[in-house]
């Protein structure tokens, strides 16, 4: 129980970070960053206003999180998991990682469409590899109807 508050912590604090950066970003830079390709090269600029999307967008991300984090069963659409305290518990242990690791991943992107850090394809596609094992381990420790 003491670990998920501090990642719930640690996801706020990088929602606070992401507009802090954001804001900074919107107020000292005249363009920034909207694509990359695959290896990370730059494709497309534009307005420096378009970055305080990004915060609302990791907001919205955290709060649909948590609101599953309430009640995981919600998740699951297609009702083959057992409603026991045991999946209860290991939903929400992967909704709390999935909300730090996205809330990290959109931090990352707001600064590095900053220009404040380059893009690594290899902290996106690992961020992303990590969340995809996690959610892998989840479910197959789930007990099934």
């Amino acid at each position: 129980m003491k670990i998920t508050k501090t990642l719930n912590i640690i996801a706020i604090l990088f929602l606070i970070a992401n507009v802090g950066v954001a804001i900074f970003i919107a107020l000292h830079n005249s363009s920034i960053i909207l694509h990359w390709d695959f290896l990370g090269h730059v494709t497309r600029h534009g307005e420096q206003q378009i970055i305080l999307v990004f915060p609302l967008v990791s907001c919205l991300v955290y709060t649909i999180l948590r609101w599953y984090i309430k009640d995981p069963y919600k998740i699951n659409h297609v009702g083959s998991i057992s409603k026991t305290e045991r999946n209860k518990q290991l939903l929400r242990n992967y909704l709390v990682v999935a909300s730090v690791g996205i809330t990290a991943l959109l931090l990352y992107v707001t600064i590095c469409s900053g220009g404040l850090l380059l893009m690594s394809p290899f902290v996106v596609y690992t961020t992303i590899g990590i969340l995809i094992v996690s959610y892998t381990y989840t479910r197959r420790r789930l007990e099934r109807v």
